[in-house]
């Protein structure tokens, strides 16, 4: 399944991004071998440094300012990518909590890592 959560930002597990139409550009974050996308090898219930950070803004952004549809994908769907989600949102003017809320909304499944969370407080982004 895939869920969006803004006009041109979907979240979806690493196999189901594989076959997505060649429209989007996807950002893997797993330590799995992946077929697509670009990659940010990460396990989940890792604290997420800046410099993960950075890559992940930087590179939705990027994609999302060019018109592209931008898809965040980890293993489950679960923690990572909606964790990547909240990245960009806060990016853009959201709070930590705000952002949070929104994912949720649009993806009732989504439960991001305490620590990946923590980590993002830290990184003040």
């Amino acid at each position: 399944m895939i869920y969006q959560i803004l006009s041109r930002l979907y979240l979806t597990t690493r196999k189901e991004a594989e076959e997505l139409p060649e429209d989007f550009e996807v950002l893997v974050l797993s330590q799995m071998p992946t077929n697509r996308g670009v990659k940010i090898a990460i396990d989940d219930n890792v604290p997420w440094d800046a410099e993960v950070i950075s890559k992940i803004k930087n590179t939705v952004y990027r994609w999302i300012s060019e018109g592209k549809n931008v898809c965040l994908a980890c293993d489950a769907c679960v923690s990572r990518s909606p964790s990547a989600a909240i990245v960009y949102l806060m990016s853009i003017g959201m709070d930590m909590e705000e952002a949070l809320k929104f994912v949720k909304a649009r993806h009732p499944g989504a439960h991001p890592s305490s620590i990946i969370m923590d980590s993002l407080l830290e990184q003040k982004i």
